[in-house]
């Protein structure tokens, strides 16, 4: 006896697939099951094995056989096979977006594109703003030197006014300074 999820003794669920007509004639087609396999208690119908301390119960035993709780999201024997997570070998009418898990692919793209298209007018937005920055601050640096040249023309202008009449700081007072102390 083999223990553990792929002895080699036993064929895999990709083997099987790949060789189905092995597996059923034109008495016995292959077909999905939701339920029917032996029970003695509703943790044999149900994910978590023997523990049992799952909150998500996805089958019970009803007269000594597995029923699904879900069947149209749980599946197999014993109602642990996630139905659209699972890759099986009938062909059904169901779309891709029928058979998986999700929000619908249309949707998805829609909600991509306008954050895409939202993240587009914030980069532009903010290169608006920064450009304005940039115009102001040039307006208050002119602004600032035009000052400052007005203020360099006054005091040029005091400055020749003082050296003209003779008033040079470098030269000394003609009165006697150092002694006209009280």
């Amino acid at each position: 006896m083999q223990v553990g999820c792929d002895p080699k003794s036993h064929p895999t669920k990709k083997w099987i697939d790949g060789h189905m007509d092995e597996y059923e004639d034109d008495d016995n087609k292959h077909k999905e099951v939701a339920g029917k396999a032996f029970c003695t208690t509703n943790d044999d119908c149900t994910i978590g094995d023997d523990l049992g301390k799952t909150l998500l119960k996805t089958g019970k035993c009803v007269k000594s056989r597995c029923q699904c709780s879900y069947a149209s999201s749980w599946g197999g024997p014993r109602c642990t096979t996630a139905i659209s997570g699972s890759s099986s070998t009938t062909v059904t009418s169901t779309s891709i977006t029928k058979s998986t898990y999700g929000p619908p692919f249309g949707m998805s793209i829609g909600v991509a594109s306008i954050m895409v298209f939202l993240s587009f007018i914030s980069v532009m937005y903010a290169s608006a703003k920064e450009k304005k920055a940039a115009v102001l601050l040039q307006k208050q640096m002119k602004t600032a030197a035009d000052l400052r040249s007005h203020e360099q023309a006054k005091f040029e202008a005091e400055r020749q006014s003082f050296a003209s009449h003779g008033n040079d700081a470098r030269q000394r007072p003609r009165d006697n300074y150092s002694q006209n102390f009280v």
